[in-house]
């Protein structure tokens, strides 16, 4: 079973309030002035647990304001706050309210921020970048915007990697590195990119550097959710797997117990543990908190393929789809999930918009051709996908397909029959008898069919 990649650069949980600079005072859900830098070190972080636990959003009988924003951009930011703050989040009324806020107030930087975060968590990175890179157009200068549009960069790359596309993760990784770089020229205590760059070092496996600017931002903040989720990732990476439980689960789920992105990357702790019940029931923790969590979906519907769960699996398959319909992993894993619950020509489906939108994914069109071989009886398509794996994965020479291929199109040009081979002239020793039960010379029977495809996927 592959396990999917850790939940390192999402959204600080599902309030979508973030600690931002510039010239707008940061307002949380209920309309208070959050606590500043200053305040939380004063009453021990207490203020800063509070936000950041905070889910449940009831707005007081008098509203209050904070001086300098819109009022009625305040109240629409209220009721985005609402809206993402629901189980399951009503994400459609949360953007009309944030693109409202920002409409009456464009220099609301809090109300941008949270639209650009809510297209991160519903898989829209792209439109996530628009909205920071607008944020910073009226907020010239600000470099908390920079930096948010850095970490939608190392999502993508992170995504590019997966997909291996190298040069286009390369690319994004730059980008981000760049961006980071020039917040930190100007303000070296900068969280967020601190905290980016803590996430861009561990991407390129740098855990040290990593370590460096978690501390960096733990010094600032010790309750910072986000990097004591990326000091577990650390831990994780290495391989000190009850160091990174023990982060995850009593640190950073201390501060914030609906921390989706620790509770995904507990769940991947106890997979590589070999703990699955509790990988199992992290994951589907995250899942009560964040319906759309793309990671804990994907390695949910990965545990119940390997243990042949296949509707379990397919269920949250094509819930990812819904959300990414661009990821080609989980057409793959809902094809495999069909496959075993004997779709075969829906499975196909499943796999061929999967190389729609990654032709590079070599060994499937191996396992689309033994479909048609085997399940579906279309000799055509098969030699077809065949040929095309041959060409794409160059598998090596002794692949059984490169044995397979000839033989099954010799039986297309003889219309579907195999012909028995040419009889051949033997000269053999004078009163030699053949012995007893002795077997036909290799060679001289059809070839075996391949055997029936696997229900589970190659890579999950």
């Amino acid at each position: 079973m592959r396990i999917l990649g850790v939940a390192s650069l999402g959204v600080l949980g599902t309030v979508f309030v973030v600690a931002c600079g510039g010239g707008t005072a940061q307002v949380r859900g209920d309309g208070t002035e959050a606590a500043t830098t200053a305040e939380t070190k004063k009453d021990g972080g207490k203020k800063q647990r509070e936000q950041v636990t905070m889910r449940v959003v009831e707005a007081p009988k008098e509203p209050e304001y904070v001086d300098g924003v819109d009022r009625a951009a305040q109240d629409a930011f209220r009721r985005g706050v609402r809206a993402v703050s629901q189980t399951p989040p009503d994400y459609a009324t949360a953007r009309s309210a944030f693109e409202e806020a920002t409409r009456r107030d464009p220099a609301f930087l809090e109300a941008w921020f949270n639209l650009g975060m809510l297209f991160e968590r519903t898989g829209r990175p792209l439109e996530a970048v628009e909205v920071y890179q607008q944020a910073l157009q009226k907020n010239p200068g600000n470099r908390d915007a920079k930096a948010a549009v850095g970490k939608v960069y190392l999502s993508l790359a992170k995504r590019a990697r997966e997909a291996r596309d190298t040069q286009k993760a390369d690319r994004y990784e730059s980008e981000a590195k760049r961006l980071f770089d020039e917040v930190i020229s100007e303000d070296t205590d900068n969280v967020q990119a601190n905290n980016a760059l803590a996430l861009y070092w561990l991407m390129r496996g740098d855990q040290k550097t990593a370590e460096d600017f978690v501390k960096k931002v733990l010094l600032l903040q010790p309750r910072n959710v986000v990097a004591l989720n990326t000091r577990g990732l650390i831990n994780l990476q290495a391989g000190r797997l009850n160091i990174a439980r023990w982060v995850f689960e009593e640190k950073a789920l201390r501060e914030d117990p609906n921390s989706t992105e620790a509770l995904t990357n507990l769940g991947v702790t106890y997979l590589k543990m070999g703990e699955t019940p509790k990988a199992v029931a992290s994951f589907e923790k995250a899942l009560v908190v964040d319906p759309d969590n793309f990671e804990a979906r994907m390695n949910l519907a990965a545990i119940y393929l390997e243990y042949l769960h296949y509707q379990a699996a397919l269920e949250q398959y094509d819930a990812v789809i819904r959300l990414v319909p661009g990821e080609a992993e989980a057409w793959v894993g809902s094809g495999s999930c069909l496959l075993g619950l004997h779709q075969p020509k829906e499975a196909v489906e499943r796999w061929k918009k999967a190389l729609e939108l990654n032709p590079n994914l070599g060994p499937l069109y191996a396992r689309i051709g033994k479909v048609y071989e085997s399940s579906l009886n279309d000799l055509d398509q098969a030699i077809q996908y065949y040929d095309w794996y041959l060409e794409r994965a160059s598998p090596p020479a002794n692949d059984p397909i490169r044995g397979r291929l000839p033989v099954l199109k010799e039986m297309k040009a003889n219309g579907g029959i195999m012909m028995p081979p040419e009889p051949q002239e033997e000269t053999a020793p004078q009163g030699a008898q053949p012995e007893q039960g002795a077997q036909p010379e290799q060679g001289t029977q059809p070839a075996p069919a391949p055997a029936a495809p696997s229900a589970e996927p190659d890579a999950k």
